[in-house]
């Protein structure tokens, strides 16, 4: 159908989302998916980056929080080589 519910949404028994719609948070909030500002804040006041990933960064620095789920991801592995020895990761 097209629906998303998002990591962390409280979805109540018998709801039901629209097609193309994206559920969001606790209190659920229902939102279209060409609101870019409204799913970023949304997004944001959900914690999602702690809760999927256990990133404590703030949603502001997306390099902080981007090295902290990379790190955790990796193992605290970094430059690690991929492929033909390009480095993978820096």
């Amino acid at each position: 159908m097209g629906a998303l519910v998002h990591g962390g949404a409280a979805v109540p028994d018998g709801f039901f989302l629209p097609p193309n719609m994206i559920a969001v948070g606790d209190p659920i909030r229902v939102l279209p998916p060409n609101d870019p500002e409204a799913l970023g804040e949304a997004v944001r006041s959900t914690g999602f980056a702690r809760l999927a990933f256990g990133v404590q960064a703030a949603w502001e620095d997306r390099v902080a929080r981007y090295e902290q789920v990379g790190r955790g991801a990796l193992g605290g592995i970094r430059g690690g080589r991929g492929r033909r020895g390009r480095v993978a990761w820096r």
